[in-house]
C-alpha cells in the first residue's frame, strides 16, 4: 500500500524562517547514519514543521561534515563553524539536524553540536526526535488520534523506503550463497517470497511520488485500519454524504483538503439546486442527485472551491445493468469532472456539456 498523501503547503504570512541543514556523519561504523538518508529526511520534516508552526523555512545552506574517523572535537567540524559563523552574523537563523544524540555507550555524544547552534543564536530542530512533534501531528491529521509516537519510522526501516533498490542489492548479496544454489522450478513458499520481495524493491522508486514516503508498508496498513476503524466510529453519529450508489457515505471532512464554511455550503446548494440536483436527506445521510437520460449524477458539495460531479450507468428494472461494452456494474462511476465556484455564465450549458464528455469517454 503505497503512502499517497500529497502534501498541501500552508499559507504563509510571517517572515520565512532564514534556514541552514547541517548534515555529518555520526553514528558508530557498523550503523552509521548515512548523509543522504538525514538529507532526505530533513527535506521531507521541513514540510511537517512549516505546516506545525504556520512559518515558512527557506532554507539557504546545506553545510556537511563527513566525520570520518568520528570526532566530537567541534573545532575538527570544519563546515559547522562556517555555519556557526552564518549564525552570529544572522545570515542564519533555524538549522534543520537530524543527530541522534549517541549510542548505547556514549547517550549525549553529539549533544555540544546542537548546543554550539543554540548558543550562537539559532533555533534548532531535530528531525531525528521529531521536535515540536510535526512529523507525529502530519500522521494523526493523515490518519487519526489512534497514531502514536512509536509509529515514526527509524533509520532500518527509512534505508528500506528512501533506497529500495539498494536494500534489494544488499539483501540478494547477503543470501547469495544460498538464492544462487536454488534450482529452477522450485516451489519453496518461502524462497519464493524471498525472490518476489527482492524483485519488488528493486523495481520501487520513492521520488516518482508525489511526496517521499513517510512510513513502511506494514505501519501504513496498520494505521490505514486504524483510521478505518476510527471512521466508522464516527458514521455512526454524524452526517455523511452519498457519492454513489451502494456506498456508505463520506464524513464532510473525510478526505478533503480545504473545507467549505458554513455559508459557501448553503451557497453551493442552492447552486446545485437550480442546476437541476436535488438534495435528499435519510436521517444522517445525505445524497445529491440529478438524473439524465440512462444516468444518474451525484454531487460532491464538501470542498471549497469546486463540486466535484460523479456519473454512473442507470440500472435495469431488473436490477441489472444496461449490457455496455466493458461494464459489468454500477458500483463505479463511468468519470467525474468539476464545476468550479468561480463559473458564473451558462452553467447548465457547461454542466450538460461535461456530462456528454464523461459519456462519450467512457
Amino acid at each position: 500500500m503505497a503512502d499517497k498523501q500529497i502534501y498541501q503547503f500552508p499559507s504563509h504570512k510571517a517572515t520565512p524562517m532564514k534556514a541552514a541543514i547541517y548534515l555529518f556523519g555520526h553514528g558508530p561504523y557498523r550503523e552509521p547514519r548515512i548523509i543522504e538518508m538525514q538529507y532526505l529526511r530533513t527535506l521531507r520534516y521541513c514540510q511537517a514543521l512549516e505546516e506545525k508552526l504556520g512559518s515558512e523555512i527557506d532554507i539557504k545552506e546545506t553545510h556537511i561534515d563527513i566525520n570520518f574517523p568520528r570526532t566530537k572535537d567541534l573545532e575538527r567540524l570544519t563546515n559547522l563553524q562556517v555555519l556557526l559563523n552564518e549564525i552570529k552574523k544572522q545570515e542564519i537563523d533555524t538549522v534543520i539536524v537530524d543527530i541522534c544524540h549517541g549510542d548505547s555507550f556514549y547517550q549525549n555524544k553529539y549533544t555540544p553540536v546542537i548546543w554550539a547552534m543554540e548558543r550562537a543564536g539559532a533555533k534548532v530542530y531535530n528531525c531525528y526526535y521529531d521536535d515540536e512533534d510535526a512529523s507525529l501531528s502530519i500522521l494523526i491529521k493523515w490518519y487519526g488520534e489512534n497514531v502514536h509516537s512509536y509509529m515514526l519510522p527509524d533509520d532500518r526501516e527509512e534505508f528500506v523506503e528512501l533506497f529500495p533498490a539498494l536494500a534489494s542489492e544488499v539483501t540478494y548479496e547477503v543470501l547469495e550463497d544460498r538464492l544462487s544454489r536454488i534450482p529452477a522450478g522450485n516451489n519453496d513458499p518461502f524462497i519464493n517470497y524471498v525472490f518476489r520481495k527482492i524483485d519488488s524493491l528493486r523495481n520501487e522508486n520513492p521520488y516518482n511520488r508525489s511526496s517521499l514516503p513517510w512510513l513502511n508498508h506494514k505501519k501504513l496498513s496498520e494505521l490505514y485500519q486504524l483510521k478505518k476503524e476510527e471512521l466508522d466510529k464516527r458514521r455512526l453519529t454524524e452526517e455523511t454524504y452519498i457519492l454513489g450508489p451502494e456506498q456508505t457515505g463520506k464524513l464532510f471532512d473525510e478526505d478533503i483538503a480545504r473545507l467549505r464554511d458554513q455559508e459557501s455550503f448553503k451557497w453551493i446548494l442552492d447552486r446545485l439546486n437550480d442546476l437541476g440536483f436535488h438534495h435528499h436527506i435519510d436521517g444522517k445521510k445525505h445524497s445529491i442527485i440529478m438524473e439524465y437520460g440512462g444516468y444518474t449524477l451525484y454531487a460532491d458539495p464538501r470542498e471549497d472551491g469546486s463540486i466535484e460531479i460523479f456519473v454512473y450507468e442507470k440500472r435495469t428494472d431488473e436490477g441489472t445493468i444496461k449490457k455496455k461494452r466493458n461494464r459489468s456494474n454500477t458500483k463505479y462511476p463511468i468519470g467525474s469532472f468539476k464545476m468550479q465556484d468561480g463559473w458564473k455564465n451558462d452553467l447548465k450549458t457547461k454542466l450538460i456539456s461535461r456530462i456528454e464528455e464523461v459519456i462519450r469517454r467512457k
